[in-house]
């Protein structure tokens, strides 16, 4: 099996989607941007770790 870029940038652009919708809703207070960019910045390595992991 190949690594499938595709399928992880959208795993990528969905939570990116969710996160964005989540910070106007949320995010009232300058302080919970940083959060959030980590929770995407972290969610989005996960997605790319599992999709690679699955290939392996």
């Amino acid at each position: 099996m190949r690594f499938n870029v595709r399928k992880a940038l959208i795993l990528t652009a969905l939570v990116a989607a969710v996160l964005a919708m989540l910070s106007k809703v949320v995010a009232s207070t300058d302080a919970a941007r940083p959060l959030l960019l980590f929770a995407f910045l972290f969610v989005a390595a996960i997605a790319w770790v599992y999709e690679f992991a699955r290939t392996k």
